[in-house]
């Protein structure tokens, strides 16, 4: 008797536990992305990424997302410059960008280090360098304005004992990957 008086109490606490309320929770408002280190001459953002690569695969995007030149201006508004330079830096590399003293943008410079590395030079990779294993690679861009114009990979593999550095350009208007040269 004891028995069924004891699986009758259990049981009546899991069903009373099952029928509770659902108690809505408010959205969680994340940190910023950027955390801001204001120098004399410049100010540099540390970014904060929420998963692998996130400024990396698209830090114009990134920076168009997360970034108000115009709430900068309004908070460096007594300092009259002719332009600012900001750099964005995230745990594998940075992008320096030039703003005019409007709030709009002139150029960026992005150098980045163990990218994913963009299809078409995956497979000239693959083909030529068939035996090689690559090492590390290094991403540098350039552009005018929020576009890129000049974009480099530099690649270094190794096959035994042997070590070879790669400047490649990837080239959008064939999607080959060539050489690139000084």
């Amino acid at each position: 008797m004891k028995k069924v008086i004891l699986c009758l109490l259990l049981f009546g606490f899991l069903t009373t536990g099952q029928a509770q309320k659902v108690i809505e929770l408010e959205v969680l408002n994340l940190p910023d992305v950027m955390m801001v280190k204001v120098g004399k001459d410049a100010t540099e953002y540390k970014i904060q990424e929420l998963y692998e690569n996130e400024f990396s695969s698209n830090s114009i995007g990134f920076i168009k997302e997360f970034f108000d030149m115009k709430r900068y201006l309004a908070t460096v508004k007594k300092e009259k410059y002719d332009s600012y330079e900001i750099t964005f830096k995230s745990k594998r590399g940075n992008v320096l960008a030039f703003y005019d003293k409007n709030g709009e943008w002139i150029k960026n410079f992005q150098n980045f280090k163990n990218v994913e590395l963009p299809r078409n030079i995956t497979e000239y990779l693959v083909t030529d360098y068939n035996g090689w294993t690559m090492i590390r690679n290094r991403y540098k861009a350039k552009g005018k304005e929020d576009k890129i114009d000049k974009e480099i990979f530099v690649i270094t593999l190794k096959n035994g004992n042997k070590k070879q550095t790669l400047r490649l350009d990837a080239e959008k208007e064939t999607g080959l990957a060539t050489h690139y040269k000084e």
